[in-house]
């Protein structure tokens, strides 16, 4: 019988002899450290997840949404709340709408 590991089981860092930071372990991020541990999560999500989701916004016509003249718009990634405070900040949009 042979086990098979998951994505979800794979480590995505490691705690540093200091304990208070958390490195990327991905090579090309050798020199990343995080001081939070949800910031090194939301660092592999954005940048080594292969199934992540991508926000424009969804104000029509704005540089970051996502056809705003013809073309693609600069995205805010995988961070939804940077998109929701892009449009309550810049478009005043207050009502919670979801993607």
């Amino acid at each position: 019988t042979s086990t098979r590991t998951t994505h979800d089981e794979e480590p995505i860092g490691h705690v540093l002899a200091d304990k208070s930071k958390f490195k990327c372990s991905k090579p090309d991020c050798k020199e990343l450290t995080f001081g939070r541990l949800a910031d090194l999560r939301r660092h592999f999500d954005q940048n080594h997840s292969v199934q992540r989701e991508e926000y424009f916004c969804r104000q029509s016509g704005c540089t970051r949404s996502h056809n705003p003249t013809g073309g693609r718009g600069r995205s805010f990634g995988a961070r939804k709340d940077k998109r929701d405070e892009h449009e309550r900040n810049r478009h005043k949009r207050t009502s919670p709408k979801t993607r």
